[in-house]
């Protein structure tokens, strides 16, 4: 072979290798970006997990208000007791208007007393 037919066959070859490269080119700064846009989708998610919520958090704030809620419907229970209990005493209401009463508590108590 003859030097002029190497740089022929060069030539040829650098005309196949020059739009792959070119090519190669483009599909790196593609990459890069498809690289920047999954960071930028980590840093969301990771914001996403720091203010989410867990179900233990949940179900605990949640048992924590149900406590309360108790705590205050048995004070109020208490209070209508007390004040059906003051009424009847000075005879304001009789048993009827007590039993009455009674089927609205959410907390039924039982009558030890017999009444």
């Amino acid at each position: 072979m003859e030097p002029k037919d190497i740089e022929q066959i060069a030539e040829v070859i650098n005309q196949a290798v020059e739009p792959l490269h070119e090519d190669l080119g483009e599909v790196k700064s593609e990459i890069g970006q498809i690289k920047e846009k999954l960071d930028n989708i980590d840093n969301r998610v990771a914001i996403l997990e720091n203010q989410m919520v867990t179900k233990s958090y949940l179900d605990d704030k949640l048992g924590d208000l149900s406590g309360d809620l108790v705590v205050k419907l048995r004070k109020e229970d208490s209070k209508v007791d007390r004040l059906a209990e003051i009424l009847r005493r000075k005879d304001l209401l009789d048993d009827s208007d007590l039993k009455q009463l009674a089927e609205y508590q959410i907390f039924p108590k039982f009558n030890l007393e017999g009444r």
